[in-house]
């Protein structure tokens, strides 16, 4: 039975003038809705109504709303590993390390409170499925560095006990 559930922290963790890498493990029960964003969109992760995995940012300078979009979508009832990676001259969106989609992008953009599940502005586009692993890195990673990401189980790596 699909389930909505969503978080939002206190703050934003998003830096809003730098380079800014965004990855999250999903399993959508349903396509659509937002996994990762925050109000100002420094960076959001979202599938469309098709299930097709988008990065979007907001330019500050002129507003204007930059979109790099994949054309295949996420399977539902499978997990996928999604990247948006912003490194100061374009969005680019990776999906199981690959890179899926990019388009130019300039310049600062805002941050503020920001939520996973759900859109944090107007608390709309509610995700329904699983999200895990959800790291944010104020740089630019390259698909090397990205947290674990495992092709070949097709699943986030179980939790890794630190001693």
């Amino acid at each position: 039975m699909p389930s909505e559930s969503w978080f939002e922290p206190s703050g934003s963790f998003c830096p809003a003038n730098s380079p800014l890498t965004v990855e999250l493990w999903v399993r959508p029960e349903k396509p659509g809705g937002t996994l990762w964003g925050d109000v100002g969109v420094a960076m959001a992760l979202s599938l469309t109504p098709e299930g097709k995995p988008v990065a979007r940012r907001r330019q500050s300078s002129d507003e204007k709303r930059i979109a790099a979009q994949g054309e295949e979508p996420v399977e539902n009832g499978k997990w996928s590993h999604l990247a948006g990676v912003f490194d100061g001259r374009s969005l680019k969106l990776y999906r199981n390390g690959d890179l899926v989609a990019q388009a130019p992008c300039k310049g600062a953009s805002g941050s503020s409170r920001m939520a996973i599940g759900r859109n944090p502005y107007d608390m709309t586009s509610i995700f329904t499925g699983l999200i895990d692993d959800v790291r944010v890195t104020a740089r630019a990673l390259k698909p090397s560095e990205f947290g674990p990401v495992n092709p070949d189980e097709e699943r986030p790596a179980p939790p890794a006990l630190i001693k």
